[in-house]
């Protein structure tokens, strides 16, 4: 045994090159996964840690007037815990030395058992205190301090606040302000807290609370009971998974898990091809070692472990160092989500998935390894000495069937046909191998191109609007239209519904007016039409909702009326995912169109902007532009983990083909020369060669397309939820890319065998000869 563990040492630094490519494999399939576990896992810790130490409320009731005799009807509700806190919410304004225009909520505090702010500098929390605390994120991006004082405006009056502090909120853990960004812009967009008594005497606010919270252990219950209790005073209900200042935060972590399991699949698949082909190449090459080391009288079980070790202890190695190096692939990319996320504490950590995988990697490579040394268990010493085993040939079925065609081929080319398909698990190993690369190479490239083609799309195509105006104030709803009768752009109504059949989730219902700036189209390519209503794609899927189904939707932002309406069309939209119908579809069914969005086709004249002024009319102004560049910061937020698959995916093809070319030639190096011996030019042997790579590859790359696109499918579907759908693709460049990489990659062997083929020792041409 001493024999041999010195053998195994001297073959790993003599042939290091080969082992590093299992090295290799071992380490970047443990640190993908435990690297991005570390995010994830981490992300997931932070979240629940802050949730819970600041009691975040498990859902949320928008409202009219709430009262305490609201609240006490609601704790009624069956399974509905009694820890309850109202909350009243206003939207400020304010304006920098530039005239560049933000949005604030202001909120007062509540009760302190839930949703608990964090006090990130200042003076602690005080109900009683005069001035406002300010998210800790908006006052950075403004160079705003604790003690500088703030102007914001409220229904015409300018009010002078003093911050008192800054802080960070749990149910704003990723605020963006506003449904027409997908992203945090704490440039235009922030929040607060005042006190109750700031509210009264400050902003002369006299209405009722807003806002209610919930503690509580039955969400379904609430979102069904509380439209009734409340009527026509209910505006709209979020749980901790529909309120996008959480849930995205939730979905994040979903999104990096499934990213990492779907990708280290793949990986570790192609990995244990790259470690099979190693073992097999080495032991090609050492057929006379096996020959002495059973005429020593070493056993075939002693040969095997001998050979089950390499895999053993170089992925051991890889595989070791992969998860020491994992902390730093996950502290990079924990990094860029910071930039999005407002957590008062981050922090890596793992599972015990992690050493399951590094467990996982070490068994294959050592199965692989071990399944690989075959042929060193099998056989008589005599024949490893003849320097390779006798190959026995066989008529074909092509032979048989087309004997004609049989006797027209040159002898090379018989040779090819009969070589390849008397070896059908090179073939298919080369097959799988440039399929998979293809695979993993799409989804690289493919994930980037689908989220900016998602960008493109929505802001631009599906919506051709410049400018879009928002109207806040509900006093002057009804003659906002008759002031704007001569503008150039179309009317939007957004109203929440429930939708039957029920995903569990109040959907977005937008009424479209007369105009062509929404230019939403079905799945076959059609307008929006009048006669019926059309559900987006992810809906649809998420509510099992098919074309031309009569669904009922319930209004419960304004009412409790419920409208049957046939699904005339399915939309491919990414964003935002709801219902859409026409104007007249909607009058004809009875509803009131009182649209409170104005898209422009150009810039709303000063003419227009004085006449809102004047009816005090308050508004937001977003524009496509701001609205496209919001939305490839969210993209670049995940480049990062783009970037490492896309480096990763090349590194592994090239060393999973490149194997895959090695060993075809280290199986067919006697044959190369018995071939030369034959008579056979260097270029002939070369050309013969080149026909079965060129179509091994052909195959590989015509079946790794569809499979790429699956992959791709399912893969940029971790990245959708319930407000956005991704759909996959990838640009013509991106996929020749893809294609030349691959293809090079296994073209390989043609520049491998030119090489080799000087090399030969035609002697082992007539070894064995009987």
């Amino acid at each position: 045994m001493k024999f041999l563990s010195r053998k195994l040492r001297r073959d790993i630094l003599s042939q290091w090159t080969q082992f590093f490519s299992v090295f290799l494999m071992a380490f970047l399939s443990v640190l993908i996964y435990t690297g991005l576990e570390g995010v994830w896992h981490g992300m997931d810790v932070s979240l629940n840690a802050y949730m819970k130490s600041s009691h975040l409320a498990d859902s949320w009731i928008s409202a009219v007037n709430l009262t305490a005799n609201d609240v006490n009807k609601i704790k009624k509700i069956s399974g509905v815990v009694s820890q309850t806190s109202l909350k009243t919410t206003i939207q400020v304004t304010t304006s920098d030395g530039y005239n560049n225009q933000s949005y604030l909520t202001l909120e007062t505090p509540g009760s302190k058992s839930l949703s608990k702010p964090v006090l990130v500098s200042g003076k602690e929390l005080d109900s009683q205190r005069d001035g406002m605390y300010l998210n800790t994120e908006y006052a950075k991006s403004h160079n705003l301090t604790v003690g500088d004082h703030l102007t914001v405006s409220y229904n015409q009056r300018m009010i002078i606040l003093k911050i008192i502090g800054l802080i960070r909120s749990p149910s704003r853990i990723y605020y963006t302000g506003t449904n027409d960004f997908v992203a945090p812009n704490y440039r235009s967009y922030g929040f607060g807290t005042i006190t109750q008594q700031t509210l009264k005497n400050d902003f002369h606010y006299l209405g009722q609370a807003n806002l209610l919270e919930i503690s509580d252990s039955n969400n379904q219950k609430i979102r069904e009971e509380v439209p009734k209790i409340l009527g026509s005073r209910y505006l709209a209900y979020y749980n901790r998974q529909t309120l996008p200042e959480v849930s995205t935060a939730l979905d994040r972590v979903g999104q990096i898990r499934n990213l990492s399991i779907m990708f280290s699949t793949l990986f570790i698949l192609l990995a244990i091809l790259a470690m099979y082909t190693t073992i097999r190449r080495l032991i090609e090459s050492q057929t006379q070692e096996i020959a002495l080391l059973k005429a020593l009288g070493y056993s075939n079980r002693s040969i095997s472990r001998h050979y089950a070790s390499y895999g053993l202890l170089v992925s051991a190695l890889g595989a070791l160092i992969g998860t020491a190096a994992s902390p730093v692939m996950s502290l990079f990319v924990l990094q860029t989500q910071k930039t999005m996320f407002s957590l008062p504490n981050w922090q890596i950590a793992y599972t015990w998935n992690s050493f399951g995988i590094v467990a996982l990697v070490i068994l294959i490579s050592t199965i692989s390894a071990f399944i690989a040394s075959h042929n060193a268990r099998s056989g008589l010493p005599a024949v490893y000495l003849r320097g390779n085993k006798i190959k026995q040939t066989h008529q074909i079925s092509v032979e048989k069937i087309f004997p004609v065609f049989w006797k027209r081929i040159s002898y090379g080319s018989r040779w090819t046909w009969r070589d390849s398909l008397a070896n059908p698990i090179r073939i298919l190993m080369g097959i799988v191998g440039v399929c998979g690369g293809m695979a993993l190479l799409i989804a690289g490239f493919g994930v980037h191109d689908s989220m900016y083609g998602q960008v493109s799309q929505s802001y631009g195509q599906d919506f051709k609007y410049q400018e879009r105006y928002t109207f806040t104030s509900t006093r002057h709803l009804l003659n906002i239209r008759r002031l704007l009768t001569s503008v150039n752009g179309q009317w939007l109504e957004t109203l929440t519904a429930r939708i039957s059949p029920d995903d569990g989730i109040n959907h977005i219902v937008n009424i479209i007016g007369k105009g062509n700036l929404v230019n939403i189209k079905t799945t076959d390519g059609k307008q929006i039409n009048d006669g019926g209503i059309y559900v987006t794609e992810g809906l649809a899927q998420s509510a099992r909702i098919k074309f031309g189904q009569t669904i009922k939707l319930t209004n419960v932002s304004t009412s409790q009326k419920s409208y049957q309406m046939k699904v005339k069309g399915i939309l491919k939209s990414s964003i935002p995912q709801g219902v859409y119908l026409t104007q007249k579809t909607w009058q004809n069914h009875g509803g009131n169109f009182l649209p409170q969005t104005l898209l422009m086709k150009g810039v709303l004249s000063n003419k227009n902007k004085e006449l809102l002024k004047t009816h005090d009319v308050s508004s937001q102004l977003v524009t496509i532009e701001k609205q496209k560049a919001n939305a490839i910061d969210l993209v670049n937020n995940f480049q990062s983990i783009f970037l490492l698959i896309q480096v990763f995916g090349i590194l592994l093809v090239v060393v999973v083909l490149y194997n895959l070319g090695s060993l075809s030639f280290a199986e067919r190096s006697r044959d190369y020369a018995t071939l030369r011996v034959l008579g056979f030019h260097r270029n002939e042997i070369r050309l013969l060669t080149v026909r079965e790579n060129v179509v091994t590859t052909l195959i590989g790359w015509i079946i790794g397309l569809p499979f790429g696109f699956w992959f791709l499918d399912k893969y940029v579907s971790t990245f959708s939820t319930y407000q956005i759908k991704y759909y996959p693709l990838i640009s013509r460049l991106n996929l020749a890319f893809a294609s030349i990489i691959t293809i090079s990659c296994a073209l390989t062997t043609t520049i491998l065998i030119g090489r080799r083929i000087r090399k030969l020792d035609m002697v082992e041409a007539i070894k064995g000869v009987e």
